[in-house]
């Protein structure tokens, strides 16, 4: 334990798996102890026993508290309640479980033991959002910035509940500045060009999905937003294009079979084509609405455009 228990200092005054490599000497001093009073060895044999016997129910009581992150750090709130950093894990596993109330009340535990914790704050804000308390989620998001200005994490979240109030143009603004602490967030870049294509801006918008696509080439999602962003910019023979290759990865995609049959129908004006890929999202959609809509459609192509 030696390195990292002299001089260099430790957030955790105890974490049980830096036990494991000193372990390695322990187990040699046992085998050394066995060897040398090896003479005496039933008594040194029961007292074995007895020793493993209460390690093994220790193992065992201790993997209860390892079943999942939520009882493991139920634990270490229970045996460190002024330590901000527990309550923050704990509230970490309650997101995860969309238990969003305790959530909240452990990050706000935390924060009363550590008032200027970012984290503590962004994650805050993360459980609000899920509430859909969107202007108590805005001010810890941007009290979590105020402590920490250099998060992608927390830009990127306050800009999602910013596009959910429909802020688009700050929205816009704190996507681009997770941008610049992480140009390969990839969920930030793919939300900016959603929203630049909502606001006209086709080219910049265009230009986001093609990165995201360069940093991750299978990302469905940006692959068909840039197929919609090159329809919206009057691209037609890219947009189809794109939108084959979005089924070509994904033969299930319902909106990129609606959205080449829109395509081939009112733009190309190849009503046969567009049969085809209305027929294919017909099998594909589970709405009766859209079912219905699709239907009409299919009609009267038939009706207008024999062949």
């Amino acid at each position: 334990l030696s390195p990292t228990s002299s001089i260099i200092p430790l957030p955790d005054v105890m974490f049980e798996h830096r036990l494991y490599l000193p372990l390695v000497g322990f187990v040699f001093v046992l085998i050394g102890i066995i060897t040398a009073f090896k003479r005496h060895w039933k008594p040194l044999s029961m007292g074995t026993t007895i020793l493993l016997l209460l390690l093994s129910a220790g193992t065992y009581s201790r993997n209860n508290v390892w079943q999942t992150g939520l009882t493991l750090w139920k634990d270490a709130v229970r045996k460190s309640p002024d330590k901000a950093r527990t309550h923050v894990n704990l509230a970490t596993w309650y997101i995860r479980n969309k238990e969003y109330d305790p959530a909240v009340i452990a990050l706000l535990r935390a924060i009363a033991l550590k008032p200027d914790y970012a984290v503590a704050y962004e994650n805050l804000g993360v459980a609000y959002f899920h509430k859909e308390a969107f202007e108590p989620a805005i001010i810890a998001f941007e009290q979590a910035i105020d402590l920490d200005p250099n998060r992608a994490s927390t830009y990127n979240t306050l800009a999602e509940t910013y596009m959910r109030v429909g802020k688009k143009d700050l929205a816009i603004k704190n996507f681009e500045k997770a941008l610049v602490f992480n140009p390969s967030h990839l969920s930030a870049r793919n939300n900016l060009g959603l929203l630049l294509a909502e606001t006209g801006h086709y080219p910049r918008a265009t230009e986001e999905f093609e990165k995201v696509l360069k940093l991750d080439p299978s990302h469905k999602e940006a692959s068909f937003n840039l197929a919609r962003a090159y329809a919206l910019s009057g691209q037609v023979n890219r947009a189809v294009h794109q939108y084959k290759k979005v089924i070509a990865s994904e033969p299930n995609f319902l909106e990129a079979y609606h959205n080449l049959g829109i395509l081939y129908l009112d733009v190309l004006e190849r009503p046969d084509e567009a049969k085809q890929y209305f027929q294919k999202a017909l099998v594909l959609t589970k709405e009766p609405q859209a079912a219905s809509r699709l239907k009409e459609i299919i009609s009267q192509i038939e009706e207008h455009h024999p062949k």
